[in-house]
């Protein structure tokens, strides 16, 4: 409560502290001061500090609520002349310091501003007194150049009478019945529009801007309470039916499709497309020979890198879809390291892998003696500058014990997962340490071969691969069964060695490789070819149909689908952009383009 020599009044018990109502002399005169007299009603004289009459000011402070500790509340001073006039055009800002010294000391609470809001009245939005007791509110007054200081006594509690219009902080302050309502006792909780500064102080729990709200429903028009759009959302917490696309999403859960991408709910499959017409925009129409993979660089997201197999090259696109767009082509005049390149795939490590569709013919130079396998590669396009348009000089290592491989996936640091068309197996290697540019140390690469999940190679088709480092499953394109797998490679067992090349170290056998079928040809699968994990599905390319189709990862689901009209060996390689939209390569034409849904 607040008090003066002259006691307490409480107004309006469930929202007003009383008023203290204290008589201020000031010289209005250039130079006098204020000071504290007596009672409103019986004005005592002061001596001012010049010659000049002096005129008797009275001030009123309220708060709403009561303060208690650790609460902010709204304070209003109100400034009048003696005879009852506003005391416009003042400067008044508010302090507190306490509690009293039996009490023991506390930090003094921060200067606070406040605002005229009408002729003689002065509002603070927010002061909080952090801890009980008796604290000192200090009104400094300025009109003019003649200011002063006005001491008010506030006690700070959790703890009044426990009836109504007593202070409280909780429930459990009050008598039985009563409820603690902006800080005092009352008979019920706040309606709809009446102040509050908690949620329980409405009986609809919703107090919002500082008023009571209705409590929210499905039909209210608005996006409140637990609803994470309008009238929909929020999972099972608001009891509303899912959200369509476009309304607000926290998780899947929130969207009729679930699918919830940037806060907003989507439409499954969405770089796809709704079913509406799309536009395919031509990003790169020249310097690509049957065209099979393409993968965005991780850390420069305009660039583009497409690997072009029929003329064993690399093919890397700069400040992609901008005017400024420009190409750089690599051609590996060995026609080992990239003879046939097919896939590519970007590591963690600042380098990605390739590996190409060979048994290492060296373009028909030779006979094949499938010396063929993966090759890494620095990320860095500096590095292929520096070596020029030879790229095998540029190349960090190559491991050989995988002929016709059709895909590629990175799976942390420098190892890679790739699909051996020969075996029809899964193989994986780790180039651990990279030798020198074009150099050939490769014994301390290790290699591995998963046993028990048998994949078919389709001559001329890309069959992707895609790690999730997340679910540390690899997603394979089964390309010659029509289906999508899925295994858990770091889940099998260890058998027996392989002997390989020579400088380079056995391959081992893993057995019992867990896997199961994410996609099969029952989802309309002919030759599934590119692979895209992105925002919870997978998106998948058919060589066979034209056709793209998208995947829930989470249940196998096949929630979308788009004929690109391209007709049979035109889709391999997939690739989202920063910009949200899907690139993938036209293998017959030799063009890189967009889709825009």
């Amino acid at each position: 409560m607040v008090s003066t020599s002259h006691g307490v009044r409480r107004h309006g018990g469930l929202r007003w502290l009383a008023h203290a109502t204290l008589l201020l002399r000031a010289a209005l005169l250039a130079g006098a001061a204020l000071f504290v007299g007596g009672c409103a009603t019986a004005p005592a004289t002061a001596t001012a500090t010049t010659a000049a009459a002096a005129t008797a000011l009275t001030a009123q402070a309220t708060f709403t609520p009561l303060p208690t500790p650790g609460r902010a509340v709204a304070v209003r001073i109100q400034a009048r002349t003696a005879a009852g006039q506003p005391l416009a055009g003042a400067v008044i800002a508010l302090r507190a310091t306490g509690p009293a010294p039996e009490t023991g000391p506390s930090a003094p609470v921060a200067k606070t501003a406040t605002k005229e809001a009408a002729a003689g009245t002065y509002d603070a939005a927010a002061v909080t007194f952090p801890a009980a007791g008796m604290w000192q509110l200090l009104v400094d007054i300025q009109v003019g150049t003649a200011k002063q200081t006005v001491a008010v006594a506030v006690e700070v509690t959790c703890q009044g009478s426990g009836k109504a219009g007593g202070t409280c902080c909780a429930d459990v302050a009050c008598e039985p019945g009563l409820f603690c309502v902006n800080t005092a006792c009352a008979e019920k909780r706040g309606s709809v529009g009446t102040p509050c500064v908690v949620a329980a102080d409405c009986d609809s729990a919703l107090c919002t801007s500082g008023l009571c709200e209705a409590k929210p429903t499905c039909t209210d028009g608005k996006a409140n309470g637990k609803e994470t759009g309008t009238d929909c959302g929020g999972a099972t917490d608001s009891g509303c039916a899912a959200c369509p696309v476009g309304q607000g999403c926290g998780i899947a859960a929130d969207c009729l499709g679930g699918s919830c991408s940037a806060s907003k709910c989507v439409h499954p499959g969405a770089l796809l497309g709704t079913g509406g017409n799309v536009t395919w925009t031509p990003i790169l129409t020249q310097g690509l020979k049957n065209p099979g993979d393409l993968a965005f660089h991780p850390t420069v997201p305009d660039q583009l890198w497409v690997t072009s197999q029929a003329d064993d090259a690399l093919v890397v696109v700069l400040d992609t879809g901008k005017p400024s767009q420009s190409f750089k082509k690599y051609i590996d005049g060995s026609h080992h390291f990239l003879e046939e390149v097919v896939a590519i795939s970007f590591g963690d490590a600042g380098t990605f892998g390739t590996c190409g569709e060979s048994d290492n013919r060296y373009n028909g130079a030779g006979n094949p003696n499938e010396f063929m396998g993966p090759t890494m590669w620095p990320s860095a396009l500096s590095d292929f500058d520096t070596y020029g348009p030879n790229a095998a000089s540029v190349h960090l290592d190559m491991l050989h014990n995988t002929s016709y491989c059709m895909g590629i996936a990175a799976a942390g640091a420098n190892t890679f997962y790739v699909f051996n068309g020969q075996k029809g197996t899964i193989d994986w290697y780790d180039f651990k340490i990279p030798h020198p540019h074009g150099t050939d140390d490769h014994s301390d690469g290790l290699k591995r071969r998963y046993t028990g999940v048998d994949v078919v190679r389709v001559p001329g088709v890309l069959s992707d691969l895609v790690f999730d480092m997340a679910t540390k499953a690899l997603y394979v394109a089964d390309t010659g069964h029509g289906a999508i797998v899925r295994l858990f490679p770091e889940q099998a067992k260890a058998g027996k060695s392989i002997t390989t090349w020579q400088n380079e170290k056995n391959m081992q056998l893993l057995d019992n490789t867990p896997w199961e079928t994410a996609a099969h040809p029952a989802a309309g699968l002919v030759h599934p070819s590119g692979l895209l994990l992105h925002g919870g599905f997978l998106y998948v390319s058919d060589n066979a149909t034209g056709k793209l189709h998208a995947f829930r990862t989470a249940t196998g689901a096949h929630v979308n689908e788009l004929d690109s009209g391209f007709g049979k060996g035109a889709l391999g390689g997939l690739a989202a952009g920063a910009d949200g939209r899907l690139y993938l390569v036209h293998r017959t034409k030799g063009k890189v383009l967009r889709l825009d849904p």
